[in-house]
């Protein structure tokens, strides 16, 4: 029986939540969050430029995550630099990784 892997996403040195990986089919592994409401800042990043805000706000979090978020693979200890994550707006993710 081969170990589930969980990815912790992070930012910076602190981890937002972690994403129990369900699938992979080249090249994309899909995941649940295990917090999702930890990652509900983050969504509007991840959707089409034409849908952010112009907000003080929104231009705070730009500056807060110009380095991007990573991704950890806690079996491997893999790391997945400035990741794009796709979401449902629940807890289902999906990612580009290679194996």
């Amino acid at each position: 029986m081969s170990q589930q892997t969980i990815w912790e996403l992070g930012l910076g040195d602190e981890v937002i939540t972690s994403i129990a990986e369900t699938d992979y089919d080249f090249p994309w592994t899909y995941g649940v969050l295990s917090e999702p409401q930890k990652f509900d800042r983050f969504r509007i990043l991840f959707r089409p430029d034409e849908e952010w805000p112009e907000t003080p706000e929104f231009e705070a979090l730009c500056r807060e995550t110009k380095d991007g978020l990573w991704l950890r693979d806690t079996v491997t200890g893999e790391r997945l630099e400035d990741v794009r994550i796709n979401h449902d707006g629940g807890a289902v993710v999906w990612f580009r990784t290679h194996r």
